[in-house]
Protein backbone atom coordinates (compact mmCIF):
# COMPACT_ATOMS: atom_id res chain seq x y z
CA UNK A 1 0.00 0.00 0.00
CA UNK A 2 1.29 3.79 -0.89
CA UNK A 3 0.00 6.15 1.14
CA UNK A 4 0.32 9.84 1.75
CA UNK A 5 0.46 11.72 4.93
CA UNK A 6 -1.54 15.23 5.67
CA UNK A 7 -0.42 17.14 8.82
CA UNK A 8 3.48 15.97 9.61
CA UNK A 9 3.92 16.00 13.57
CA UNK A 10 4.48 14.01 16.54
CA UNK A 11 1.88 11.49 16.15
CA UNK A 12 2.33 11.49 12.61
CA UNK A 13 5.57 9.48 13.38
CA UNK A 14 3.63 6.92 15.21
CA UNK A 15 1.29 6.14 12.33
CA UNK A 16 4.76 5.95 10.43
CA UNK A 17 6.39 3.66 12.65
CA UNK A 18 3.50 1.58 12.40
CA UNK A 19 2.67 1.39 8.82
CA UNK A 20 6.67 0.26 8.20
CA UNK A 21 5.47 -2.63 9.61
CA UNK A 22 2.76 -3.69 7.68
CA UNK A 23 5.24 -3.26 4.57
CA UNK A 24 3.61 0.14 3.63
CA UNK A 25 5.40 3.02 1.93
CA UNK A 26 5.44 6.69 2.29
CA UNK A 27 5.56 8.02 -0.95
CA UNK A 28 4.63 11.81 0.17
CA UNK A 29 3.29 14.44 2.72
CA UNK A 30 0.89 17.25 2.61
CA UNK A 31 2.56 19.94 5.69
CA UNK A 32 1.13 23.22 6.70
CA UNK A 33 1.76 26.15 4.79
CA UNK A 34 5.09 27.57 5.89
CA UNK A 35 6.34 24.89 8.07
CA UNK A 36 9.61 25.34 9.57
CA UNK A 37 10.21 21.36 10.25
CA UNK A 38 9.08 19.56 7.38
CA UNK A 39 12.67 19.61 5.91
CA UNK A 40 13.47 17.71 9.12
CA UNK A 41 10.76 15.16 9.14
CA UNK A 42 11.46 14.46 5.09
CA UNK A 43 14.97 13.56 5.93
CA UNK A 44 14.08 11.60 8.89
CA UNK A 45 11.59 9.21 7.19
CA UNK A 46 13.57 9.99 3.93
CA UNK A 47 10.47 11.09 2.11
CA UNK A 48 11.21 12.60 -1.71
CA UNK A 49 7.60 13.79 -2.03
CA UNK A 50 5.82 17.44 -0.76
CA UNK A 51 2.76 18.51 -1.93
CA UNK A 52 1.83 22.06 -2.09
CA UNK A 53 -1.83 21.69 -1.68
CA UNK A 54 -4.55 19.46 -1.23
CA UNK A 55 -5.55 20.13 -4.78
CA UNK A 56 -2.30 18.58 -5.56
CA UNK A 57 -2.70 15.58 -4.17
CA UNK A 58 -5.81 15.17 -5.53
CA UNK A 59 -4.54 15.50 -8.68
CA UNK A 60 -1.71 13.24 -8.50
CA UNK A 61 -4.34 10.31 -7.03
CA UNK A 62 -3.01 7.98 -9.30
CA UNK A 63 0.07 7.98 -7.11
CA UNK A 64 -0.93 6.77 -4.07
CA UNK A 65 -3.65 4.14 -2.36
CA UNK A 66 -4.73 5.58 0.83
CA UNK A 67 -4.23 8.62 3.29
CA UNK A 68 -3.37 9.28 6.67
CA UNK A 69 -4.68 12.68 8.23
CA UNK A 70 -3.05 14.07 11.52
CA UNK A 71 -3.30 17.47 11.19
CA UNK A 72 -4.49 19.62 14.28
CA UNK A 73 -8.25 19.22 14.46
CA UNK A 74 -9.55 22.30 13.27
CA UNK A 75 -8.56 21.61 9.38
CA UNK A 76 -9.55 17.97 9.91
CA UNK A 77 -12.92 18.22 8.28
CA UNK A 78 -12.27 20.46 4.82
CA UNK A 79 -9.47 17.58 4.40
CA UNK A 80 -11.96 14.73 4.85
CA UNK A 81 -14.01 16.03 2.73
CA UNK A 82 -11.18 17.07 -0.06
CA UNK A 83 -10.44 13.53 0.35
CA UNK A 84 -13.52 11.69 0.36
CA UNK A 85 -14.15 13.20 -3.51
CA UNK A 86 -11.87 10.04 -4.62
CA UNK A 87 -13.38 7.58 -2.94
CA UNK A 88 -9.72 6.31 -1.61
CA UNK A 89 -9.62 4.97 2.24
CA UNK A 90 -8.42 7.32 4.37
CA UNK A 91 -7.48 7.14 8.19
CA UNK A 92 -8.04 10.30 9.82
CA UNK A 93 -6.47 11.06 13.25
CA UNK A 94 -9.65 11.57 16.24
CA UNK A 95 -11.34 13.48 17.12
CA UNK A 96 -12.08 15.01 13.23
CA UNK A 97 -13.69 18.30 14.84
CA UNK A 98 -15.32 19.56 17.94
CA UNK A 99 -18.40 20.31 16.56
CA UNK A 100 -20.84 17.77 16.81
CA UNK A 101 -22.71 19.32 13.49
CA UNK A 102 -19.98 19.56 11.68
CA UNK A 103 -19.61 15.88 12.42
CA UNK A 104 -23.56 15.42 11.84
CA UNK A 105 -22.72 16.52 7.94
CA UNK A 106 -20.13 14.11 7.32
CA UNK A 107 -20.58 10.82 9.42
CA UNK A 108 -21.89 8.82 6.85
CA UNK A 109 -18.88 8.85 4.79
CA UNK A 110 -17.70 5.19 4.59
CA UNK A 111 -14.15 5.52 3.00
CA UNK A 112 -13.23 6.68 6.67
CA UNK A 113 -11.55 5.21 9.17
CA UNK A 114 -10.98 7.39 12.60
CA UNK A 115 -8.15 6.61 14.81
CA UNK A 116 -9.30 5.39 18.02
CA UNK A 117 -6.28 3.62 18.76
CA UNK A 118 -6.94 2.59 22.34
CA UNK A 119 -9.93 0.68 20.84
CA UNK A 120 -7.86 -1.72 19.98
CA UNK A 121 -6.16 -2.21 23.69
CA UNK A 122 -6.23 -6.09 24.40
CA UNK A 123 -7.15 -4.81 27.74
CA UNK A 124 -10.57 -2.91 26.71
CA UNK A 125 -10.95 -5.45 24.91
CA UNK A 126 -11.25 -8.27 27.94
CA UNK A 127 -13.19 -4.88 29.52
CA UNK A 128 -16.05 -4.72 27.25
CA UNK A 129 -16.05 -8.74 27.47
CA UNK A 130 -16.44 -8.14 31.18
CA UNK A 131 -19.17 -5.89 30.80
CA UNK A 132 -21.35 -7.77 28.09
CA UNK A 133 -20.90 -10.89 30.49
CA UNK A 134 -21.82 -9.58 33.52
CA UNK A 135 -24.14 -6.21 33.60
CA UNK A 136 -22.30 -4.41 35.63
CA UNK A 137 -22.23 -0.56 37.46
CA UNK A 138 -19.68 1.86 35.62
CA UNK A 139 -17.60 4.41 36.99
CA UNK A 140 -15.55 6.86 34.79
CA UNK A 141 -12.31 9.11 36.70
CA UNK A 142 -11.05 11.93 34.28
CA UNK A 143 -8.46 14.30 35.49
CA UNK A 144 -8.40 16.51 32.85
CA UNK A 145 -6.89 19.56 32.31
CA UNK A 146 -9.02 22.30 32.53
CA UNK A 147 -7.16 25.48 30.74
CA UNK A 148 -8.88 28.83 29.87
CA UNK A 149 -12.23 27.54 30.38
CA UNK A 150 -14.75 29.36 27.96
CA UNK A 151 -17.60 31.19 29.31
CA UNK A 152 -19.96 32.95 27.15
CA UNK A 153 -21.66 36.17 27.52
CA UNK A 154 -25.01 34.07 28.51
CA UNK A 155 -22.59 32.33 31.15
CA UNK A 156 -23.26 29.17 29.21
CA UNK A 157 -20.12 26.61 30.46
CA UNK A 158 -18.32 25.22 27.31
CA UNK A 159 -16.26 21.86 28.47
CA UNK A 160 -12.36 22.58 28.27
CA UNK A 161 -10.86 21.64 25.27
CA UNK A 162 -9.17 18.71 26.34
CA UNK A 163 -12.14 16.97 27.28
CA UNK A 164 -13.14 17.45 23.44
CA UNK A 165 -9.69 16.54 22.37
CA UNK A 166 -8.08 13.81 24.57
CA UNK A 167 -10.90 12.44 26.84
CA UNK A 168 -12.60 11.94 23.47
CA UNK A 169 -10.96 8.36 23.60
CA UNK A 170 -12.87 7.24 26.77
CA UNK A 171 -16.46 8.38 25.50
CA UNK A 172 -15.33 6.58 22.45
CA UNK A 173 -14.54 3.36 24.85
CA UNK A 174 -17.95 3.90 26.96
CA UNK A 175 -20.29 3.85 23.52
CA UNK A 176 -18.21 1.19 21.98
CA UNK A 177 -18.73 -1.01 25.44
CA UNK A 178 -22.69 0.81 26.10
CA UNK A 179 -23.83 2.20 23.07
CA UNK A 180 -24.69 5.66 23.56
CA UNK A 181 -25.10 6.89 27.01
CA UNK A 182 -27.91 9.13 27.99
CA UNK A 183 -27.13 11.74 30.48
CA UNK A 184 -29.59 12.89 33.42
CA UNK A 185 -27.95 14.82 35.87
CA UNK A 186 -25.13 16.47 37.12
CA UNK A 187 -23.77 18.59 39.90
CA UNK A 188 -21.03 21.23 39.22
CA UNK A 189 -18.60 22.75 41.53
CA UNK A 190 -16.71 26.01 40.52
CA UNK A 191 -14.99 28.75 41.90
CA UNK A 192 -14.41 30.98 38.93
CA UNK A 193 -14.30 28.27 36.65
CA UNK A 194 -14.88 24.35 36.88
CA UNK A 195 -13.49 22.78 39.45
CA UNK A 196 -15.40 19.34 39.35
CA UNK A 197 -18.65 17.54 37.57
CA UNK A 198 -20.63 14.41 39.32
CA UNK A 199 -23.13 13.33 36.22
CA UNK A 200 -24.78 10.11 36.09
CA UNK A 201 -26.06 8.30 32.95
CA UNK A 202 -27.44 5.38 31.21
CA UNK A 203 -26.14 3.50 28.36
CA UNK A 204 -28.14 2.02 25.68
CA UNK A 205 -27.49 -1.43 27.11
CA UNK A 206 -29.18 -0.15 30.55
CA UNK A 207 -25.87 -0.17 32.35
CA UNK A 208 -25.44 2.54 34.82
CA UNK A 209 -22.54 5.05 34.95
CA UNK A 210 -20.93 7.37 37.16
CA UNK A 211 -18.88 9.68 35.93
CA UNK A 212 -16.46 12.16 38.28
CA UNK A 213 -14.34 14.74 36.40
CA UNK A 214 -12.01 16.83 38.83
CA UNK A 215 -10.00 19.29 36.76
CA UNK A 216 -6.24 19.29 37.18
CA UNK A 217 -6.48 17.03 39.95
CA UNK A 218 -3.67 14.18 41.04
CA UNK A 219 -5.25 11.39 39.88
CA UNK A 220 -5.30 8.77 37.49
CA UNK A 221 -7.70 8.12 34.04
CA UNK A 222 -10.46 5.17 35.61
CA UNK A 223 -13.09 2.94 34.22
CA UNK A 224 -14.02 0.89 36.44
CA UNK A 225 -16.70 -2.32 36.03
CA UNK A 226 -18.17 -3.70 39.05
CA UNK A 227 -20.45 -6.82 39.56
CA UNK A 228 -21.24 -8.47 42.82
CA UNK A 229 -17.89 -9.46 43.97
CA UNK A 230 -16.40 -8.96 41.52
CA UNK A 231 -14.68 -5.34 39.68
CA UNK A 232 -12.12 -5.32 36.95
CA UNK A 233 -10.42 -1.72 36.63
CA UNK A 234 -8.78 0.39 33.94
CA UNK A 235 -6.01 2.19 35.57
CA UNK A 236 -4.64 3.41 33.57
CA UNK A 237 -6.38 2.56 30.24
CA UNK A 238 -3.17 0.22 29.66
CA UNK A 239 -3.70 -1.26 32.81
CA UNK A 240 -6.02 -3.84 33.59
CA UNK A 241 -6.54 -4.99 37.45
CA UNK A 242 -9.19 -7.85 38.55
CA UNK A 243 -10.65 -7.88 41.91
CA UNK A 244 -12.39 -10.72 43.67
CA UNK A 245 -13.75 -10.26 47.18
CA UNK A 246 -12.10 -8.42 50.09
CA UNK A 247 -9.34 -9.22 52.31
CA UNK A 248 -9.32 -8.95 55.58
CA UNK A 249 -6.66 -7.47 58.09
CA UNK A 250 -7.40 -7.91 61.22
CA UNK A 251 -6.57 -5.17 64.06
CA UNK A 252 -3.15 -5.48 66.03
CA UNK A 253 -1.68 -3.95 69.50
CA UNK A 254 -0.47 -0.75 67.42
CA UNK A 255 -3.30 -0.71 64.81
CA UNK A 256 -6.30 -0.69 66.91
CA UNK A 257 -8.46 -1.06 63.76
CA UNK A 258 -9.44 -3.78 60.29
CA UNK A 259 -8.10 -3.05 57.27
CA UNK A 260 -10.30 -3.49 54.13
CA UNK A 261 -8.33 -4.47 50.90
CA UNK A 262 -9.73 -5.64 48.08
CA UNK A 263 -8.37 -8.99 46.60
CA UNK A 264 -6.32 -8.51 43.51
CA UNK A 265 -6.60 -11.71 41.66
CA UNK A 266 -4.74 -10.55 37.98
CA UNK A 267 -3.00 -7.39 36.88
CA UNK A 268 -1.84 -7.37 33.00
CA UNK A 269 -0.71 -4.49 31.28
CA UNK A 270 -1.56 -3.77 27.19
CA UNK A 271 0.20 -6.18 24.58
CA UNK A 272 2.70 -4.18 23.13
CA UNK A 273 3.35 -5.40 19.35
CA UNK A 274 6.67 -4.64 17.49
CA UNK A 275 8.11 -2.20 20.31
CA UNK A 276 5.50 0.44 18.97
CA UNK A 277 2.72 2.65 20.67
CA UNK A 278 -0.37 0.67 22.04
CA UNK A 279 -2.96 -0.04 19.58
CA UNK A 280 -1.43 1.42 16.68
CA UNK A 281 -0.14 -2.13 15.03
CA UNK A 282 -3.35 -3.23 15.60
CA UNK A 283 -4.75 0.41 14.06
CA UNK A 284 -2.39 0.10 11.05
CA UNK A 285 -3.44 -3.61 10.53
CA UNK A 286 -7.33 -2.62 10.56
CA UNK A 287 -6.91 0.08 8.18
CA UNK A 288 -5.26 -2.17 5.70
CA UNK A 289 -7.78 -4.74 5.69
CA UNK A 290 -10.13 -1.37 5.82
CA UNK A 291 -8.40 -0.57 2.43
CA UNK A 292 -9.03 -4.12 0.95
CA UNK A 293 -12.67 -3.93 1.89
CA UNK A 294 -13.14 -5.85 4.77
CA UNK A 295 -14.67 -3.54 7.50
CA UNK A 296 -15.53 -5.03 10.90
CA UNK A 297 -17.64 -4.56 14.04
CA UNK A 298 -14.34 -2.68 15.62
CA UNK A 299 -13.69 -0.44 12.92
CA UNK A 300 -14.19 3.24 14.02
CA UNK A 301 -15.66 5.76 11.67
CA UNK A 302 -16.93 9.02 11.24
CA UNK A 303 -20.57 7.81 13.20
CA UNK A 304 -18.38 6.61 15.97
CA UNK A 305 -16.29 10.42 16.20
CA UNK A 306 -19.67 11.96 15.76
CA UNK A 307 -21.34 9.94 18.53
CA UNK A 308 -18.45 10.43 21.01
CA UNK A 309 -18.68 14.09 20.71
CA UNK A 310 -22.34 14.51 20.40
CA UNK A 311 -22.18 12.70 24.07
CA UNK A 312 -19.76 15.22 25.27
CA UNK A 313 -21.88 17.74 23.91
CA UNK A 314 -24.79 16.35 25.39
CA UNK A 315 -22.68 16.28 28.56
CA UNK A 316 -22.10 20.30 28.54
CA UNK A 317 -26.11 20.79 27.54
CA UNK A 318 -26.86 18.83 30.69
CA UNK A 319 -24.37 20.73 33.31
CA UNK A 320 -25.77 24.74 31.73
CA UNK A 321 -29.66 22.89 32.35
CA UNK A 322 -32.05 22.68 34.88
CA UNK A 323 -30.65 18.91 35.75
CA UNK A 324 -27.92 20.24 37.21
CA UNK A 325 -27.17 21.51 40.43
CA UNK A 326 -24.42 24.13 40.98
CA UNK A 327 -22.24 24.67 43.56
CA UNK A 328 -20.27 27.60 44.37
CA UNK A 329 -16.86 27.51 46.16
Amino acid sequence: MKYILIGPGNIARFHISAFNKIDSELIGILPRKGSSTVHKFCKEFDIKKVYLSIEEVLLEEENWDAAIVTCPTMQAVKYVKELSKLNKPVLVEKPVSHNVNELYEIKNLKNIMVGFNRRFYSNIIEFKEFVQNNNPTIFVNLPEVNINQEITDKKYIKLPYKIYDNSVHVFDILNYILGSIDWVNAVIMSDNKIESIIAHGIGRSGIPINLNICFNSSQNFLISATSKDQSLELMPLEVLRSFRGMDVNEPTSSRPFRIYKPNKIREVSVKISNNLKPGFYEQAKLFSEFCSGNIKNITPNLNDAYEAILSISNLEKLINSDRSIKIEK
